[in-house]
């Protein structure tokens, strides 16, 4: 090989390595991160609400400039913060709520926003601190439940009804309308709404109430799976 041919050769190397040295050095360092978080990711899917706020934080703290949006540590804020929110956690729920609704990477999401909203749902019932405002300002922009029970989704509509008859909805609140949800529940074959109607209209019953579509036939009787 002439002088010029290898000293040509080694820079072709020389460029080579320069590209790729600093993509390996990133790939590693991600890599080492991630291997880092498995065991706190797992202790969260086990239902460590700790872990999970801890591994939430990491990736909230990192999220901003181009390595943060490349490697979408938005997105698994939001995916951590999510699972501390199914776990009850006000935190959890509070932190996914915002970067639900400041952070871009809120459009193109690892979580369901059905499950977003199911989650809420279970922590407003449980009665979590600030759960409910967040449910409703989820619904309000979102519209996630009503849409859902309006589509045929009979739990959804349970959920609703549920949410309206112990007053969780704070001001917005529509009682009137609770038997009219589980009606539609019920309907879209979902026992607990048809349970739900009928208790509700006994409770009324007792307090001297008529409820709304009241009767010995009102309640509608459940759609079978197959038709």
């Amino acid at each position: 090989m002439s002088y010029s041919s290898d000293a040509m050769y080694r820079r072709i190397v020389f460029g080579i390595t320069l590209v790729a040295f600093p993509i390996a050095l990133l790939i590693f360092a991600f890599s080492s991160c991630e291997l880092r978080k498995r065991s706190e990711r797992q202790a969260c899917r086990k239902g460590d609400v700790a872990q999970c706020l801890y591994v939430a934080k990491y990736y909230e703290d990192k999220q901003d400039g181009i390595i943060g949006f490349l490697m979408s540590h938005a997105d698994t804020a939001i995916a951590n913060y999510y699972q501390a929110c199914k776990l009850k956690s006000p935190v959890g729920c509070e932190r996914m709520m915002y970067l639900l609704a400041h952070s871009d990477q809120a459009k193109n999401l690892s979580t369901e926003l059905t499950d977003i909203a199911d989650a809420l749902i279970d922590a407003c019932t449980a009665r979590v601190t600030g759960a409910c405002d967040q449910l409703w300002a989820y619904m309000d922009s979102a519209a996630a439940f009503e849409d859902r029970c309006n589509a045929g989704n009979g739990e959804a509509c349970y959920r609703l009804g549920r949410m309206h008859e112990q007053s969780l909805g704070g001001k917005q609140n529509v009682l009137p309308d609770v038997i009219r949800i589980y009606d539609k529940g019920c309907a879209s074959g979902n026992q607990e709404a048809c349970a739900g109607a009928k208790n509700y209209r006994a409770e009324q019953a007792k307090r001297g109430i008529q409820a709304e579509g009241s009767g010995a036939d009102a309640t509608p009787k459940p759609v079978p799976a197959h038709e």
